[in-house]
């Protein structure tokens, strides 16, 4: 088999072209601050290296605390995902979120974290090493501007946001961005201008002799993270690097799964799953074996689709994409595990392997 498993560095993430909109992430630097104070601090962040922003309010001010970037640029009816880290210093909580220009409201809901309680409000976060969080928010804007402010706030230890400051209240920050999307990508490093990432892929081509050719076995282990998307993503496909010759697994728009198979004759089998698995959270493991006339899939211990479909000569294949199909109409959801079999295991031998 080929077996794409990576033990040792954890899920394969591919991810979708983004660009952080904040021209400077790492020092926050195209940030206003306003009756607080920026220091870059020692410290180990979430990257590993050594720079660190402690945002502390600035002693015998009263009134909010904040800091903001007035660089966003935003389209009406259009949704766009904050993402930072934090790290607790004495302040309680720490309050961002995305306004217009004088605070105006856009639509976009704050987002508050609690350091003690280790919760949020409109948004989700993440526990990483030494006291690190990162948080998350994602909402729709109904307005069309080019100076947008992503804001941040510093609370009080006793949960105000307005405060009369002694000057010991802070707060430590990493890698800020703002993003267009429905949901928070890996962090883009920016300093001094708006950074794009391009779009990840994953492919293996000219392994016609370790995919089998008449019968076989496709195997993955993946997160899903992210739902009622309603666009096709491939979760893996085998081709000859052209559409003609394709054994593809896959989430359809309406996020059923479907497994197809068509070699440059025609169709030799379609089938669906009858559950929108696509819109189900969590860790998932599936398998799809073909041979001519015996196609089936199982989906984490469960058979969800079988059939004998139009019999014929199996595709011949010799590429790989985890994830896409010829680069494109990606799954974009971590990956765990990736295995192609040469045969088509036995049934018992699919529920088994796709057991959760």
């Amino acid at each position: 088999r080929i077996d794409f498993s990576d033990d040792a560095n954890g899920a394969l993430l591919l991810e979708p072209t983004r660009s952080n909109l904040i021209s400077n992430s790492y020092l926050f630097n195209s940030f206003s601050f306003g009756r607080s104070t920026k220091t870059l601090e020692s410290g180990i962040n979430p990257d590993g290296t050594t720079d660190v922003v402690l945002m502390s309010a600035t002693s015998g001010t009263t009134g909010t605390h904040r800091a903001y970037s007035n660089e966003v640029s935003v389209v009406n009816e259009t949704t766009y995902t904050i993402s930072l880290f934090v790290k607790k210093g004495t302040s309680s909580k720490i309050q961002f979120n995305l306004l217009s220009t004088g605070e105006g409201g856009i639509g976009f809901a704050a987002s508050i974290f609690d350091f003690n309680n280790k919760t949020i409000t409109n948004g989700s976060f993440e526990e990483f090493n030494d006291d690190w969080y990162h948080l998350k928010s994602t909402g729709t804007v109904n307005t069309t501007t080019s100076g947008a402010r992503m804001f941040l706030y510093v609370y009080d230890e006793n949960g105000d946001r307005s405060f009369s400051a002694n000057g010991t209240e802070n707060v430590n920050l990493y890698g800020v961005q703002v993003e267009q999307g429905s949901y928070a990508t890996s962090y883009i490093p920016t300093q001094g201008t708006a950074q794009t990432r391009a779009a990840d892929s994953c492919s293996k081509d000219s392994v016609s002799a370790l995919i089998g050719q008449s019968e076989g076995t496709m195997f993955v282990n993946y997160n899903q993270e992210i739902i009622n998307q309603y666009t096709t993503r491939r979760i893996i496909t085998l081709t000859d690097g052209s559409p003609n010759n394709r054994i593809v697994l896959y989430i359809t728009s309406n996020n059923k799964i479907e497994y197809y198979i068509r070699n440059s004759s025609g169709n030799l089998f379609v089938g669906q799953s009858s559950v929108e698995y696509g819109n189900s959270v969590g860790n998932h493991k599936i398998a799809a074996a073909y041979k001519d006339g015996d196609y089936v899939v199982y989906m984490d211990g469960n058979l969800i689709i079988s059939g004998a479909g139009t019999s014929g000569t199996i595709p011949a294949c010799d590429r790989v994409d985890i994830g896409s199909q010829l680069g494109g109409n990606d799954l974009f959801e971590p990956i765990n595990d990736v295995r192609i079999y040469k045969t088509r295991l036995l049934n018992s031998e699919l529920e088994t392997l796709t057991t959760i």
